[in-house]
């Protein structure tokens, strides 16, 4: 089934603005640098366990209960919580979401609050499919893995420090954009591969 032209104008969205970001940060190399990312654009970040007053008092312990991790804008400020109990690898991912939240938009003044970030699933909103999008291609850039020849998702997971299901679910991804050989269509794709050249020539060595 083809994507509605909704969908796929919010995943050509949030894809382009992970190339986007990548390019204007300078980022050149795998594992993608997820938090000197944040620190970069002026967000802060909060483990759960050294913000629990904070969680408490502003009435997100429920949300926190459910959620690997959520963000709030208050005053103009971002901040994100994430759950430093999970895995490392998830960690990544958690901040790379709730970073694609950002981007894309979805905190405004009048939801000032993401709500849900756990593993993708098949019945994930819009909004957070979209966050989905950013995230794995920030972190897993396919025209990287492509010329590193990195398509299964145990290599997915190694080369990028993802968790072991995103990695699945990138490498059934890059399954489709080999078939269809849908690579470097974008002028910001091909920037991208420009700015990894070297890193993907050291990895080939």
């Amino acid at each position: 089934m083809k994507m509605t032209y909704k969908r796929h104008q919010r995943y050509q969205n949030a894809r382009n603005a992970s190339w986007q970001l990548l390019l204007d940060l300078g980022i050149s190399e795998l594992p993608i640098p997820i938090i000197p990312i944040l620190q970069a654009l002026e967000i802060r970040v909060h483990k759960y366990c050294d913000s629990m007053n904070y969680i408490k008092n502003h009435g997100l312990t429920g949300v926190a209960s459910v959620s690997d991790g959520f963000t709030v804008l208050n005053h103009g400020e971002v901040h994100v919580f994430f759950d430093d109990t999970i895995l490392r690898y998830r960690i990544r991912f958690t901040l790379a979401h709730e970073l694609g939240h950002i981007i894309c938009g979805h905190l405004t003044p009048a939801t000032p609050i993401t709500m849900r970030n756990k593993e993708p699933s098949g019945d994930d909103p819009p909004e957070e499919v979209q966050a989905n999008t950013f995230a794995s291609r920030l972190l897993a850039p396919a025209c990287v893995l492509h010329e590193l020849k990195a398509y299964s998702a145990d290599e997915i997971a190694d080369i990028c420090q993802l968790s072991t299901k995103c990695s699945k679910v990138r490498a059934r991804r890059m399954a489709e954009l080999v078939q269809r050989d849908r690579f470097y269509t974008d002028p910001l794709e091909r920037q991208v591969y420009k700015q990894f050249e070297q890193f993907i020539q050291k990895m080939r060595l």
